[in-house]
């Protein structure tokens, strides 16, 4: 029975043998693979630094609630010379960015009203302030 149980095995593996052979792959150019993906490994504080810091918001009348087109919003900063202005739209709203961390001056103004000011700090993100804008005794 043992003698037996080798032959069956020793055929088997001839069988088996031969299906390998059969299947092998032929030699020769194939397609190649494709290189693998490229990643790109940044430290967090780098991320940290692109992070966007913009100031927007919506300027309008304090008692009608209409937004007022053509205000002009100015944001000063120790971080940058003189002042930066931006002017709303038809809607109301304005919108500045690569503003600096740290601290700034808001002032919004528009001929007939009084003019709005405020301080706050710039970290990152985006800081939303709105404007209600009295009109002019």
């Amino acid at each position: 029975m043992h003698k037996h149980s080798l032959t069956l095995v020793t055929l088997a593996s001839l069988l088996l043998g031969a299906c390998v052979a059969t299947v092998r792959p032929t030699p020769g150019p194939g397609p190649s693979e494709p290189p693998p993906p490229r990643t790109e490994v940044r430290d967090h504080r780098e991320h940290r630094e692109r992070e966007p810091r913009v100031i927007e918001g919506r300027v309008f009348d304090a008692e009608t609630r209409q937004p007022l087109d053509r205000a002009a919003v100015d944001i000063t900063s120790p971080s940058f010379s003189g002042e930066r202005t931006v002017n709303t739209g038809p809607d109301g709203r304005y919108r500045t960015e690569e503003i600096p961390r740290g601290q700034f001056g808001f002032r919004c103004r528009r001929e007939g009203y009084e003019t709005f000011t405020s301080q706050a700090t710039m970290n990152d993100g985006i800081a939303h302030i709105d404007c209600e804008m009295h009109r002019k005794h």
